[in-house]
């Protein structure tokens, strides 16, 4: 590389303004390995040709008589080692430059994650800084959505939340329950499977969901529903396969009767009011359980 010590009279040439692919102004670039292999590793990168021989890079060539003039010239020695996390401050003029021929390297760095998931031979993704800070900031907020719901339920609630996504909270303290839930809120936020089933936010946001999947816990606790070898049965017959079935049993309308004869048995006349109610479509279901219950 043809680095030219500063010395008075000196300068740069060849800096440039740079955008990602959303148009925003590019102060900084950060290199990521698309795959945890390469991490820790280092690798040493040249500027490369095209066909005809030519650099590729954003510094315009510069006469060899004219090269003492400036203070960092690209030629075929240039080199740069870069690595997991590698950042280049654009508003450094050097860094700019090096960006300049470093970024026409598309056979070792991809402009996006995706791009170099596409490429096999790629190893290194520009990370989108702008985005991933919009994102980070996303996130945080909507960790502090969730946890703030948390705070909110009283400790049989959360613990009914925790048992919903099948962890098992039995011998936990308050506290322990508490945490453990502020710790699934942050693995589920970060893992993108926020409000989907199973998870501590999809039970957070769906409480009818949260009270049906209980009353299934409790019903095969209470010996009302037995599971065995994957299958779920009732006074001897096969009524679902799998939990989320089980569920959809219990809310069937058709269902209501044996259902609310078994909460009865469960929580108690006394505690009915808080049990979940039975889904219903049909009025005239709903008013012929009533009559009879009357009777």
């Amino acid at each position: 590389m043809t680095l030219i010590k500063e010395s008075p009279g000196k300068t740069y040439i060849g800096t440039q303004e740079y955008t990602d692919e959303f148009g925003n102004k590019l102060t900084k670039v950060v290199l990521r390995v698309k795959d945890k292999k390469y991490s820790g590793r280092v690798f040493r990168v040249y500027p490369v040709m095209d066909r005809s021989g030519r650099l590729l890079k954003d510094q315009p060539d510069i006469p060899e008589a004219e090269r003492p003039k400036y203070l960092y010239v690209v030629d075929n020695e240039t080199n740069v080692a870069i690595w997991d996390g590698y950042t280049l401050n654009l508003e450094d003029p050097k860094d700019n430059i090096t960006w300049g021929w470093l970024r026409h390297c598309t056979h070792i760095i991809a402009p996006s994650k995706e791009e170099a998931r596409r490429n096999a031979r790629c190893i290194f993704y520009v990370e989108n800084t702008v985005e991933e800070a919009k994102k980070t900031v996303s996130m945080e907020r909507l960790i502090i959505e969730y946890k703030s719901k948390i705070f909110r339920l009283d400790e049989k609630e959360q613990r009914d939340l925790l048992r919903c996504a099948n962890e098992f909270i039995e011998d936990k303290t308050k506290e322990e329950v508490e945490a453990l839930l502020l710790k699934r809120i942050d693995e589920e936020v970060e893992q993108k499977i926020v409000d989907k089933p199973g998870t501590v936010t999809f039970y957070l946001n769906n409480p009818d969901q949260r009270r049906r999947r209980i009353l299934a816990l409790r019903l095969i606790e209470a010996g009302k529903i037995v599971h065995d070898r994957g299958m779920y049965f009732a006074a001897g017959e096969a009524i679902a396969s799998s939990l989320d079935e089980l569920m959809k049993f219990l809310a069937d309308p058709k269902r209501r009767h044996m259902v609310e004869l078994w909460m009865q048995e469960i929580y108690g006349s006394a505690e009915m009011e808080e049990a979940p109610e039975a889904e219903s479509d049909t009025p005239a279901v709903e008013s012929k359980t009533k009559s009879k219950s009357k009777s």
